[in-house]
């Protein structure tokens, strides 16, 4: 096994994603990332560490790249080489609040919550706006939470409950009233 620093820099639990037979952890102390092979259970080995210029805040794993997180933007990894992971993409943003929660729809768009504005990205690393604004949206209160299912997202803001968003496929998010 190896040693982390699980120091709380960041003020959150250590954030881990799988992706195959590796997880990716968050480790303050880089700051950044590290990739550990768990395909044999009784022998986890660290494959390669990733820095970012401050410690993620969020992680996620989509199709051979990982979205990080950092105070005023958004890093994106590609890591289709897990040996020599390589700084894929920036998105930098003038936000108030420490984003915590990453998400993504079916259509590869990303979201993410400063605060209570909720920011609709183009998560599409192929496409030529990637991580582009398709929407932004200010919900009545702090966002804490993201859920997205068959486009439609539950946003979550622990003083006012939930909001259920219809997402269309151009990215315009329309509340949906309660029944």
């Amino acid at each position: 096994w190896f040693a982390m620093d699980n120091s709380p820099a960041t003020s959150v639990a250590p954030l881990i994603e799988r992706f195959a037979d590796s997880v990716y952890v968050v480790d303050a102390a880089l700051p950044g990332f590290r990739v550990v092979n768990i395909a044999d259970p009784t022998d986890f080995r660290e494959v390669t560490r990733f820095s970012t210029t401050g410690p993620p805040t969020e992680i996620a794993v989509r199709e051979g790249h990982v979205y990080l997180v950092v105070q005023g933007g958004v890093v994106v990894v590609s890591v289709g080489d897990l040996h020599a992971p390589v700084a894929a993409a920036a998105r930098t943003w003038r936000g108030s609040e420490v984003v915590r929660k990453l998400a993504f729809d079916e259509y590869g768009r990303c979201y993410f919550a400063d605060g209570a504005t909720l920011t609709i990205l183009d998560g599409d690393p192929d496409s030529e706006t990637f991580l582009n604004v398709r929407a932004t949206m200010h919900m009545p209160a702090r966002i804490d939470d993201i859920v997205i299912q068959n486009g439609q997202a539950c946003v979550v803001a622990p003083t006012r409950g939930s909001e259920i968003l219809r997402i269309e496929n151009d990215a315009t998010a329309t509340v949906i009233p309660d029944v």
